[in-house]
């Protein structure tokens, strides 16, 4: 089993949708007047769902708070939730800080760097929406008196592990949102005692998965095993093929072995012939792992027919109970992976 290593520091200028992270910014305050630091995660008009998040300090007032989640910080910030800060702001003093978020709790911690008082804001959100999931570019901005000593931005996720896993909403766990730990990806989590990077991103393509592997998962990871979990939100074959392609020899140039699934149907649309094609050329690829998703979700196991009683009313995304068939399945499909005497 490889040694679990975390904490390794992530790039500016890259929109990153990972599943646990924080940023650290240590500034000088100068003056109370007016003075207010922001930090915030963007996803920008390219990715127009509120999932960026943002957290302020009123340096003034003595506040700190969290905004609702945020596309850009241009015109969407609402604050969400505040409260005051729970020691004396003085200026001339040096403070850090700290915006995390860890399996999607979000907290927010500020200390007096020559007092060493601190206080921590601690929010469990209601939904993906609430205060967002730190996806984005990572930013700040300041009024006043703040001067900004370093900004930085860290992974949480083990780099060097056995698995990461990537993929769209059915990782994200857009359907039990209120029990993360019910998600498939965390079950294989807990089975590898933490060896485990996740990187989810709701309604993401095979595409967009692809290019958010090239843009930071190869370096940001160091895993084994990669499980492309992506293809529900494709319909066209010909651009799955040529993504899933590409993302495939990517994973192992980057010496990793890459793990696939088959694709589930979804009744908000007709995938069927996109599906039929798709879990053919996977199930055909011989030299390829993959986890048959799709074969134990249909009706009589028939490959073709959403068992409907195993997705939530939008009939697109697993239940709790039917994340739990996944993992099962996953044991038995890529028993290799959990072999915990492995390397």
């Amino acid at each position: 089993m490889k040694e679990i290593l975390y904490g390794k520091e992530m790039a500016t200028g890259i929109n990153y949708f990972l599943e646990s992270d924080v940023i650290i910014c240590r500034c000088n305050l100068l003056s109370l007047k007016d003075s207010k630091l922001r930090i915030f995660t963007a996803v920008g008009s390219a990715l127009p769902v509120p999932r960026g998040s943002a957290s302020f300090v009123n340096f003034e007032t003595g506040e700190m708070g969290m905004y609702g989640g945020i596309i850009e910080t241009s015109s969407d910030m609402t604050v969400r939730y505040s409260r005051p800060i729970g020691f004396k702001i003085s200026e001339g003093h040096e403070y850090v800080i700290e915006m995390t978020k860890r399996d999607k709790k979000h907290t927010l911690k500020i200390t007096d760097a020559y007092t060493l008082e601190s206080d921590t804001m601690t929010v469990m959100p209601t939904d993906s929406n609430d205060v967002g999931e730190h996806w984005g570019q990572r930013s700040y901005s300041v009024d006043g008196g703040v001067t900004v000593n370093s900004f930085r931005n860290y992974s949480l996720e083990p780099y060097k592990c056995r698995l990461l896993i990537i993929g769209d909403s059915f990782i994200e766990g857009a359907s039990v949102f209120a029990n993360q730990s019910e998600r498939y990806c965390m079950k294989m989590k807990e089975k590898l005692n933490g060896s485990c990077a996740i990187s989810g991103f709701g309604g993401a393509s095979t595409e967009q998965v692809t290019a958010f592997y090239e843009d930071y998962c190869k370096t940001l990871f160091m895993p084994d095993y990669v499980l492309l979990a992506c293809g529900t939100n494709n319909l066209d074959y010909s651009t799955w093929l040529i993504a899933e392609q590409k993302l495939i020899a990517s994973v192992r140039a980057a010496g990793s072995i890459p793990i696939l699934v088959t694709i589930t149907p979804r009744l908000d649309t007709d995938n069927s012939e996109f599906i039929k094609r798709t879990n053919a050329w996977i199930r055909d690829c011989s030299n390829e792992l993959y986890i048959d998703i799709n074969r134990i979700t249909t009706l009589n196991f028939d490959g073709k027919t959403m068992n409907e009683g195993l997705f939530c009313d939008d009939k697109v995304h697993p239940l709790p109970f039917t994340h739990e068939l996944i993992f099962k399945r996953a044991l038995l499909d890529v028993s290799e992976v959990f072999c915990l005497s492995a390397n």
